[in-house]
């Protein structure tokens, strides 16, 4: 139970890190985002920030399908107002994977990538769910897909430090989906690149961590928690 507990808080830390900067990412679409009025934002925001709150802490007076079909709602609602929301396609998608309708959550996900495909946050659920799905094939294409964002992104000489430390964590565990490194090589490949760089001492306890997180880390648990959509 804890080694599980450790996987789930590093991945979500990992994934979360590797996209803070992820909406400033020069983008090619076939159609400009939808224009939205501060009132409309504002809206989003209110509904965004409720659901987050209902996913991950519950509301004991609703339970079962009533629940799954409110916090439905709750997204429906904002999507009408944007469709590429991000948050909302994302949570979408998560709350599918709770109720096992892994095409829809599948869906969800890939709506944001056609729109802006830089983010890996999306193609790393994408890919274990399709995993889940038994299509190896198209989960290998997520995860290379990952680590050529990411390898790209780290060219950049303004990279925060601990941005580049989340993108070098979350290389390794692509590779370790892919099957070409085993736990002992993500943690020489995460050990190579953090040589590499000239940290400040606050981020010591960040890389340690880091460590802990590549040492325990298993993919069976991984794909585990994101086929409950980490819910």
């Amino acid at each position: 139970m804890k080694r599980n507990i450790i996987n789930t808080v590093f991945c979500i830390m990992i994934i979360s890190g590797c996209t803070a900067k992820q909406k400033e990412t020069p983008v090619n679409t076939q159609a400009p985002k939808p224009y939205l009025t501060p009132e409309k934002r504002a809206i989003i925001k209110r509904y965004t920030d409720s659901l987050s709150r209902i996913l991950m802490h519950g509301n004991s007076s609703r339970t079962g399908a009533n629940a799954f079909l409110q916090e439905k709602a709750i997204m429906h609602n904002i999507l009408e107002l944007d469709s590429i929301d991000y948050t909302a396609n994302f949570l979408m998608a998560q709350v599918h994977a709770k109720g096992k309708n892994y095409d829809s959550s599948i869906y969800y996900l890939t709506r944001v990538i056609n729109f802006n495909p830089n983010l890996t946050r999306y193609y790393d659920f994408r890919g274990a769910l399709w995993l889940i799905k038994s299509d190896k094939a198209k989960a290998d294409a997520d995860f290379k897909k990952i680590i050529a964002i990411l390898e790209t992104k780290m060219r950049s000489t303004t990279l925060r430090d601990e941005v580049r430390l989340a993108d070098i964590g979350l290389i390794a565990i692509a590779n370790v989906m892919l099957g070409k490194f085993t736990t002992q090589n993500s943690l020489d490949y995460y050990n190579d690149e953090v040589k590499k760089l000239h940290l400040s001492p606050n981020l010591e306890k960040t890389v340690r961590a880091n460590r802990a997180g590549l040492a325990s880390f298993n993919k069976k648990a991984y794909i585990e928690t994101n086929a409950r959509g980490f819910l």
